[in-house]
């Protein structure tokens, strides 16, 4: 039975692959790119898994950065919330474009388990994106996104809403190989401090970001090889050949040193 057509309020993320375009209009006649885009995609997969490993890293992020959020309610571990509440984390793939949700129930009574729900949710979806970008920067990829919130249907098959919309343009501003987040949502997600959330960011520019190189990442045992990260941006950079790759490159060496 198909499932009934209505908008309901979503945080979603646009994500642009950058440069994977011309690595798939040159698969079809090069087997070595056709495995690479492959690869990529079987990242962008949404994983159980990933879900897992991110509920034992948030497990202590209501200890710290988040806790202002929940303020001093008792609530019980991380696990059993995602039992009784689940994740609802739907991903669209198109191409070289990746457009992700999940739903964020007004809660009906304002318990510490509703409430805490929210909180795993927002902090799980953003792990997945900074994983993504992290994992595609190790494969040469960097990542351009617009992170917004508001009222969206997105389905198995379709993906559709104003949400959509204003996280579609807020990718059009982020400019370089950055993931923007709305201002208002950024300001709502940090409290008001940015400093206290350590991964959403205001850049010179103005324009606040979700920081995929943060120094010092709020999930315990994120995965980071800053090193090699650190090489794969300066060989990009200097293999750039037009203003547009090294303004993108120049960027991205200028936020991780």
């Amino acid at each position: 039975m198909r499932e009934k057509f209505r908008y309901e309020k979503r945080l979603v993320a646009f994500l642009d692959v950058l440069g994977m375009q011309a690595v798939i209009l040159e698969s079809e006649t090069n087997a070595q790119l056709l495995g690479i885009v492959e690869e990529v995609y079987d990242l962008l997969k949404h994983s159980e898994q990933t879900d897992k490993i991110a509920a034992v890293a948030i497990e202590q992020l209501y200890m710290g950065p988040l806790g202002y959020l929940i303020d001093e309610m008792v609530v019980p571990p991380v696990s059993s919330i995602i039992e009784k509440f689940g994740i609802d984390h739907r991903v669209t793939q198109m191409s070289d474009s990746l457009v992700c949700s999940v739903s964020l129930p007004e809660p009906q009574n304002r318990g510490a388990d509703e409430v805490f729900a929210t909180v795993i949710r927002v902090s799980i979806f953003l792990f997945h994106i900074r994983l993504w970008a992290l994992a595609l920067l190790e494969q040469g990829f960097a990542t351009r996104g617009g992170i917004a919130v508001g009222n969206m249907y997105h389905s198995s098959s379709q993906a559709v809403g104003p949400a959509l919309v204003r996280a579609y343009h807020t990718y059009l501003e982020a400019g370089y190989p950055r993931i923007a987040v709305e201002r208002d949502l950024a300001l709502d997600l940090s409290g008001g401090k940015l400093e206290s959330l350590e991964v959403i960011r205001r850049d010179e520019d103005g324009i606040y970001y979700l920081d995929v190189l943060a120094k010092n990442p709020w999930y315990p045992g994120f995965p980071y090889h800053r090193d090699k990260l650190l090489q794969i941006i300066k060989k990009n950079l200097a293999d750039a050949d037009d203003d547009k790759k090294i303004k993108a490159w120049s960027w991205m060496l200028r936020h991780l040193s």
